[in-house]
């Protein structure tokens, strides 16, 4: 929790990397898919999709916005497919994206 707790505060005062975002947003979704844990939410299952899906959409598109560059415009799987990123994991933040949470 202490870990989780710095994360935060570096998020709150600075603009982090991707991947530290990414890896933040992971690990609360860890920690909030452990069978003791609180949550806030009324609806658990439908906020652990919401989150874990969130955490796969930042990180496929960060690592293909930071690879891709703003030179030309290629398609999400293009890049990812070039950065060896799991087809499964731009899969889901394609349905995550554009049609129902998984």
């Amino acid at each position: 929790m202490w870990a989780m707790s710095k994360l935060r505060e570096w998020q709150q005062r600075h603009r982090v990397p991707v991947c530290v975002a990414a890896t933040t947003a992971l690990m609360q979704h860890a920690i909030d898919d452990r069978p003791n844990s609180t949550t806030r939410s009324l609806d658990k299952e439908e906020m652990l999709r919401m989150t874990g899906s969130m955490a796969v959409v930042r990180l496929v598109n960060g690592l293909v916005d930071v690879s891709a560059g703003r030179s030309a415009f290629r398609s999400v799987a293009v890049v990812a497919e070039r950065l060896g990123l799991p087809r499964s994991a731009v899969d889901l933040r394609h349905e995550s994206t554009h049609q129902v949470l998984p």
